[in-house]
């Protein structure tokens, strides 16, 4: 909200230096809250409320918003300078500036629609996007060509300020700069098209060192700490671990609260916790989020011998599989080919730089214990199999009320279970005891033959494969390069039997180029319809078009020069190119 009324203002001041003009700058500036409310109309009546998407889309709708009033206010100016009154000039301006400000609407329309119409997650993220920068075309159109000149035929007038006097020197030379070089490029226009042409091949040589994100890493002043210990871990132990590693984050002078959730997945994985960590604002720290993090992978490398840990980010989609950006899946019939290949990969991963906390969901296999029943014993006994497995669930679950007693008012269950110690050992399982039909007590020992083996807790399945996922977090490394630096060994690595599917955000992002690069051929075949319908020429909306592939070359060097990655928000700023 505040990057709203931050850009507002900051339109109405670059609007102020290059008209030099306090009126025009007002009635102009007064078009930004009038359509925005507009917009609000809208946006309540489809059911849009304020968020992330919609805020983005007003922000950057204030360009679209302002230019409409200026082009028009410009215009009815420029009408009363001729000598017209006010009343006439607004009207003549506003009538002569119409089909012009419906042009640009409709043009920037063809844009906003398709891509408000995409599939998947990214279709419902542009979806309130798009539509929220449509409706704020419409009002401002609307407000273009009433609000406007309603205003500018009360309160415009003849003159120039004195800031306009001191700065008109520099305009000038400005202008007469400019006058040359058109100049020189008409004079060697081929050698001016050649140059051209050479910075934009130029700039598409950038995107390789550029790289893609599905969505840049933000500065949210929290992340969170995973924790695994080996399979088997007790609750009591897992908990006094988890602990150690919270008041070591807890020390961090830039950690404004930690919290604790053990087994945060599925009671059943009491060896694994999570903790969440909330940092102070970024503008009290002198590190960022991603380097706090880096710092916290280092400081808990004490505990890996104890445990797997990681440290990352909390992504803005959840339910993408792991919350990490890198993610692929391997499939394959063979469990033995799997562990082969998930090997491979994990080692090939952790060669490159930048992969961090590589981690699968192929745990450690849990040990257990098979029974297999003796039946020339039991039958002889008269013992079932039913029976057995009840004196087992008995001792072990301790699921057996034998009673209960009240203190303080309240009512407390007894139930009968083997102690945590006892179970641990295998020779105190077999010395349970059953009755037999005679009525005598025997021993497990001689019902049973008990073997300790070990078993993966979880299969994991992929469209009827077994699978194995692997997960790693990213820093320095952006996730389009992750994922072609995967695919380039990927058939060294794999055996035969082994398929594989990036998964998460790397087949969202694949999705999103896709989906995006539809959109915006869309967006081309019905701007070019509607320039050939107004201009009634086939050629002059190719002219006009060539200026859309030449926008690549700001985007490709602005990103350049700031390291950021190709990613979801890019992709909405260069919509608006």
């Amino acid at each position: 909200k505040f990057d709203l009324i931050y850009g507002s203002i900051l339109a109405a001041i670059i609007i102020f230096i290059f008209l030099r003009n306090f009126t025009i700058t007002f009635v102009s500036a007064l078009a930004i809250p009038t359509s925005i409310f507009g917009t609000f109309a809208l946006m309540n009546y489809m059911g849009f409320n304020l968020n992330k998407m919609t805020l983005i889309g007003l922000t950057l709708a204030i360009g679209i918003i302002i230019d409409d009033a200026i082009v028009v206010i410009e215009n009815i100016y420029k009408k009363m300078e001729a000598g017209m009154d006010k009343f006439q000039a607004a009207y003549e301006g506003t009538k002569e500036m119409a089909f012009a400000i419906m042009a640009i609407s409709a043009m920037l329309l063809a844009v906003f629609v398709p891509v408000g119409n995409m599939s998947g997650i990214v279709g419902k993220f542009f979806e309130s996007f798009a539509m929220t920068v449509g409706f704020a075309i419409i009002i401002s159109y609307t407000i273009a060509l009433s609000f406007i000149p309603s205003i500018s035929a009360r309160v415009l007038h003849k003159g120039e300020s004195r800031f306009y006097n001191i700065t008109e020197p520099i305009f000038k030379t400005v202008d007469k700069s400019y006058e040359k070089l058109l100049a020189i490029t008409l004079r060697f226009k081929w050698v001016s098209l050649f140059l051209v042409l050479a910075i934009f091949v130029g700039s598409l040589s950038l995107f390789p060192k550029i790289g893609m994100d599905f969505l840049p890493k933000e500065d949210k002043n929290e992340f969170e700490i995973k924790l695994k210990a080996p399979t088997g871990v007790s609750l009591a132990a897992m908990i006094q671990k988890a602990k150690t590693v919270e008041d070591v984050v807890k020390k961090d002078q830039d950690v404004l609260f930690t919290t604790l959730n053990v087994a945060y997945n599925s009671a059943k994985e009491i060896n694994k916790a999570l903790i969440y960590v909330k940092l102070t604002p970024k503008e009290k720290r002198s590190l960022t989020q991603e380097q706090i993090i880096q710092n916290y992978r280092k400081k808990l490398e004490s505990f890996a011998k104890e445990m797997f840990i990681t440290a990352a980010a909390i992504p803005d989609i959840k339910g993408a599989g792991a919350d990490v950006p890198y993610q692929i899946v391997l499939k394959s019939d063979s469990f033995s080919d799997l562990q082969e290949a998930k090997k491979n990969l994990v080692e090939y991963l952790a060669q490159k730089k930048g992969f961090m906390d590589i981690d699968t969901n192929l745990d450690e296999p849990k040990p257990q214990y098979d029974l297999n029943i003796l039946r020339e014993n039991t039958n002889r006994l008269g013992i079932t199999a039913a029976q057995i497995a009840q004196v087992i669930a008995t001792a072990f679950s301790s699921d057996l009320e034998i009673s209960h007693f009240e203190q303080n008012g309240k009512q407390y269950n007894i139930t009968l279970r083997v102690s945590d110690s006892d179970r641990a050992n295998l020779e105190n399982l077999k010395k349970l005891q059953i009755r037999a039909k005679n009525g005598e007590l025997v021993f497990l020992d001689g019902l049973v033959d008990i073997k300790k083996s070990y078993s993966q807790a979880t299969i994991y399945h992929y469209d009827r494969e077994r699978q194995v996922s692997i997960y790693a977090d990213l820093f320095g490394l952006d996730l389009g390069s992750a994922v072609n630096y995967t695919r380039e060994k990927l058939p060294e690595l794999l055996p035969k039997s082994v398929t594989y599917r990036f998964t998460g955000f790397a087949e969202e992002m694949d999705k999103t180029n896709k989906a995006f690069a539809t959109a915006i051929g869309i967006s081309v075949i019905l701007m070019f319809i509607i320039l050939a319908i107004l201009y009634e020429s086939l050629i002059q909306p190719v002219i006009i078009m060539m200026a859309l592939p030449l926008s690549i070359i700001g985007v490709m060097l602005a990103l350049y020069l700031t390291q950021l990655h190709f990613s979801l928000f890019v992709m909405i700023g260069f919509m608006l190119l």
